[in-house]
């Protein structure tokens, strides 16, 4: 290197040197210190999360999914058994409880149902049968009880009898001993014997008339007894009868049977849209679902927002959702924000997007038009671009 050359390289130093010196003190125009920038502006980030040169923050855009507002429904059978109907389509609207799939075993679930019906409805039968007979066995210990009471009233009977057989032995009596005071000119023997014979045959009577209700006394309490013990024991068979026959687990079995059969076919729990039908007939049922439906009335946006962006993010700021597949744009505004932070699921077709990165679910409700147009989208893969400068 000549002399030269050495003196222009040296110039060369001196005026970078003036420059970066001007320059970090704010003397060039147009150009202020990174201290400056740092204190009015907000940090930035990429749309792959990398932060870089600070400026204000305005929007942020993130990949999303359309879908039902209320979620997708994923229907399937019991594993197992195999596809014998299918009465929809991928697009067809359906309305709650409409039949989708029917599977093979819906014969053998009614045939479980009626038998476990007629058995209910048999035993049903015997019961009723055998509660009239314990009824009757009631009333007829019933009816023995109240045929105890007419011994009551032959006892009753018996007693009145017996006062005046007492009348009647207590006058004889008196008139013997009104005859035994008399003198023989007045009574002969003979009246005499006829007055004894007469008190004999009154108490002999009233002796008679006591021993014969002592013995319908105790007849008529041991009458009593065994009817009572008969009433006790129509109605203990009675009680046994509701006891003896299971109706209330033949019922359990009916509500089981009807439970299998409404599994041997797939309706629709809501009204809704059937998003797709992942089985043919004569599949076999395996773990995975064979119909996705939703309700397409409602649709939403759920946004995966980088965590170092997701704090600009409020309910109400308003969105656009893009895609080249869909004909226009949609809008919406954010209903809600994630509060948990985990690994997208979304990937983009940018080699330059971050594949592995840490994301809060926004979820982005559509208006009525939007919503009308992205039903025929669910699962779609979308661009949403939240303005972050309006709050509500």
């Amino acid at each position: 290197m000549n002399h030269r050359a050495i003196v222009a390289f040296a110039g060369l130093l001196v005026g970078a040197a003036t420059v970066f010196a001007l320059a970090y003190y704010g003397k060039l125009p147009g150009i202020k210190t990174s201290t400056t920038v740092a204190s009015t502006t907000d940090n930035y980030v990429d749309d792959a999360g990398n932060s870089s040169a600070k400026v204000p923050l305005t929007r942020v855009v993130a990949l999303a999914r359309l879908e039902p507002a209320d979620g997708t429904l994923e229907l399937g059978g019991v594993p197992g058994d195999r596809i014998e109907k299918v009465a929809v389509k991928p697009g067809q609207s359906v309305r709650r409880d409409e039949e989708l799939v029917v599977l093979e075993s819906r014969k053998l679930r009614q045939l479980e149902l009626e038998a476990a019906q007629s058995q209910l409805a048999e035993a049903v039968e015997r019961l009723r049968t055998e509660q009239n007979y314990g009824d009757t066995l009631v009333r007829e210990a019933e009816a023995g009880l109240e045929e105890v009471k007419l011994d009551d009233l032959e006892v009753a009977a018996q007693e009145t009898r017996i006062k005046s057989l007492q009348l009647q032995a207590e006058a004889a009596e008196r008139s013997l001993a009104r005859t035994s005071k008399l003198s023989e000119a007045v009574s002969s023997p003979q009246q005499l014997d006829q007055v004894r014979l007469a008190r004999d045959q009154a108490a002999a009577e009233f002796a008679a008339a006591q021993d014969q209700i002592k013995k319908l006394k105790a007849g008529r309490d041991l009458k009593h007894r065994i009817a009572k013990l008969k009433q006790e024991e129509a109605i203990a068979g009675r009680g046994k009868i509701d006891a003896a026959v299971p109706l209330e687990s033949l019922r359990k079995g009916v509500a089981a049977a009807t439970e299998r059969l409404k599994q041997s076919t797939l309706r629709a729990p809501t009204d809704g849209y059937v998003l797709e039908v992942l089985g043919d007939e004569g599949d076999a049922v395996g773990p995975t679902p064979i119909v996705r439906m939703g309700n397409v009335a409602r649709m939403v946006a759920v946004a995966e927002v980088y965590e170092t962006q997701a704090h600009s993010v409020v309910k109400g700021q308003p969105s656009e959702l893009t895609a080249d597949a869909l004909p226009a744009k949609l809008v919406g505004n954010v209903d809600r924000v994630g509060t948990v932070v985990g690994k997208n699921r979304l990937l983009s077709v940018d080699p330059t997007h971050g594949a592995d990165s840490h994301v809060v679910e926004v979820r982005i409700a559509l208006d009525e038009a939007s919503s009308r147009a992205a039903a025929v989208f669910v699962g779609m893969q979308v661009t949403a671009t939240i303005d972050v400068r309006k709050s509500p």
